[in-house]
């Protein structure tokens, strides 16, 4: 769910960057305006997903178990695929893709073990929504799971910057 939220956040960070086409957003700077923008909606609106999904895990809900699971598996594997280029970045000097692949390379398996494992899967079996709420609903809870996505979030869109 952290690592959803922070997909999210990644998006709402970018967005600005995107209307702006610095950072993040370079590709954009040679559009107007209005292609900017768009786009920086866009990008908005692929965090709507994101967020509702590290929801639905954070409830309970059992359905979505199982595409968390093919989602972190392929970013697992693209991870493994970013590898070379990742290296090229490091021998250039960037740090960025260090950063981007050690979370794919490191959170998305880690996701994929702990949504496989035979207890998580009781869990999303046997728990209703009420309880998966208690459980994961103290406001000391949701604020260190929304510190870990934001901190994520912006560690990979201001990756540009390092």
């Amino acid at each position: 769910m952290a690592f959803d939220w922070g997909i999210a956040a990644q998006m709402l960070f970018v967005a600005p960057m995107v209307a702006a086409g610095v950072g993040f957003g370079e590709q954009m700077a040679g559009y107007g305006p209005v292609a900017r923008i768009a786009a920086a909606g866009a990008t908005l609106l692929l965090a709507v997903p994101l967020a509702v999904g590290g929801e639905l895990i954070r409830r309970g809900t059992r359905w979505m178990r199982l595409p968390q699971v093919l989602l972190n598996s392929g970013l697992a594997v693209y991870g493994i695929v970013q590898i070379p280029e990742t290296i090229g970045e490091l021998q250039g000097g960037q740090l960025s893709g260090l950063v981007r692949t050690a979370y794919l390379l490191v959170a998305s398996p880690f996701i994929v073990w702990a949504l496989t494992r035979p207890r998580t899967r009781r869990w999303f079996a046997t728990t209703t929504g009420a309880a998966a709420r208690r459980r994961h609903g103290s406001v000391r809870w949701l604020l260190t799971i929304a510190a870990i996505a934001l901190v994520g979030g912006a560690s990979i869109a201001f990756s540009a910057y390092y």
